[in-house]
Order: structure tokens, then sequence, then C-alpha cells
């Protein structure tokens, strides 16, 4: 897995050399403050990668990490409006803290704390009932982001990838949805 000082490092030379100065904002990184993480059962590897480097406010595959802004909070409070959840929602999803969104479907990525830290996405569509395997970590996650943002080929990552986390490649699973996809590495 990517350190988190070794991730800074290659996010800036591959991802962010080749960016246009005005755009290079929506590129940063943002970090957790160790406060945010107050009674969240989270690893420790993925905590302290949080912290020390963060996840980019975006990155492609149409990514925003930008609900990490401050702490790791629940599905219901960055999702509709508060009465919207009754006690039984709130229950069945107190195990996901979300650190971003799918931005060609609006899906939130989380920390599924009840999973080991495993990084899935939620399908909005149907109230949060289905679930998507991203990552095995944060950790895995960032080095998917450095693999997938920086490939010429799809063939030239695949392999790098299945090293990192196999099970992410995996039918079903939201990296091998992308690679199916065909969308532009």
């Amino acid at each position: 897995m990517v350190e988190p000082s070794r991730f800074i490092e290659r996010w800036q030379e591959q991802i962010l050399k080749g960016i246009l100065p005005k755009l290079l904002q929506d590129y940063s990184l943002i970090r957790v403050s160790p406060d945010g993480f107050a009674n969240r059962n989270i690893p420790e590897a993925s905590k302290r990668f949080l912290i020390e480097a963060g996840l980019p406010k975006s990155a492609a595959p149409y990514l925003s990490f930008t609900d990490l802004a401050d702490s790791l909070r629940p599905v219901w409070e960055i999702w509709g409006n508060p009465d919207d959840w009754n006690e039984a929602d709130r229950l069945r999803l107190s195990r996901y803290y979300v650190i971003g969104s799918d931005g060609n479907s609006g899906n939130p990525i989380c920390i599924d704390e009840a999973d080991g830290g495993n990084i899935v996405t939620l399908e909005h569509e149907d109230w949060f009932a289905s679930v998507m395997f991203v990552n095995s970590s944060v950790p895995q996650l960032a080095e998917f982001l450095l693999l997938f943002n920086g490939a010429d080929t799809e063939q030239q990552i695949v392999v790098e990838l299945e090293q990192v986390d196999s099970d992410a490649l995996k039918e079903g699973c939201f990296w091998r949805y992308e690679l199916d996809a065909g969308v532009d590495v």
C-alpha cells in the first residue's frame, strides 16, 4: 500500500504536473482533521492516510471527495433532509461514513466501518440499499486513483491494479464496471 507521503509526491508528480493552473484547485488534496474521526471505528491505516495525505477534491473517473471537508459523516447528514430519515434507516446506514461521491451517478462513496474499512458506493436510487465494493481500504483507493489517472492505456494499468487490490477488479465491483464501460484512462 502506498504511504501518505509517497502518495502526495506521486499525486504532485503524475497528476498536478499536467494540470492547467486554473484547474489546480480542483485536484488539490483534502485532509481530515484527527478530530474528524471521533467515535468512528475506522482502521488506523485509513485514518492515518486521510489525516496525512487526504484524497483529491476530484479525480477520474468522475469522482469527488469534497465530502471529506471536516470529518467523516454518516449518509443522513449529507443526503436529503434530516426529516427524510427514520430511525430504522439511520440504524441500517450507521456503518457507512461518506468520503465522496461518484459523479456519474451521484452515489456516495463510503467507508464501511462494519466491514473492516472497505470502501463502497451506496445506490441512492434505491435509498442506499444496494452496496458496490470499491476498494479494500483508503490507501488502496488512493493507489487506484494514481494508477487510473496516470495511465496511458487500460492494458497498462490492469496488472498494476490487480497487484494493489485484486478484490476491486472482481465482477460487480466499481472498478471492474468502470473498466468494462470503457472509461478513458
